[in-house]
């Protein structure tokens, strides 16, 4: 069982099924019950799925046993990559390049057991 919190019914215990390559099945099955209703809360809950069920094949996996110097370090360059594709004012590559950014801070946020809700909330604040 895990914990999830829901924005419009509070937090309710869960059936875990994220494992394996049934992973995008529960998200969907989250997602129709409420539970998720956007990108990245599906991303964090694969990325925090791999942090505590590593699988040797997975890149987030090799992120997080890199640590805080290998995550840290690909926050830096994807962070360069967005710039430059600003730059270059291509709003593909400006896309891809914060999707790619996004991903690498879902991952430094789960290695510091970070709930993502409060960066949701912070977030808000700023509304």
């Amino acid at each position: 069982m895990r914990n999830i919190k829901n924005n419009n019914k509070g937090t309710h215990s869960v059936p875990l099924l994220l494992m394996g390559d049934a992973w995008h099945l529960t998200i969907i099955l989250y997602r129709y019950l409420g539970f998720m209703n956007d990108p990245l809360s599906e991303l964090f809950a694969v990325i925090v799925d791999r942090r505590e069920h590593p699988q040797e094949s997975s890149y987030t996996c090799k992120l997080f046993a890199g640590g805080d110097n290998k995550i840290l370090k690909k926050i830096g360059e994807e962070s360069a990559e967005v710039v430059m594709a600003c730059k270059d004012a291509d709003p593909d590559a400006i896309a891809s390049e914060v999707a790619d950014l996004f991903y690498h801070t879902l991952v430094a946020i789960a290695h510091h057991h970070v709930d993502l809700q409060l960066v949701y909330d912070k977030l808000a604040q700023r509304r």
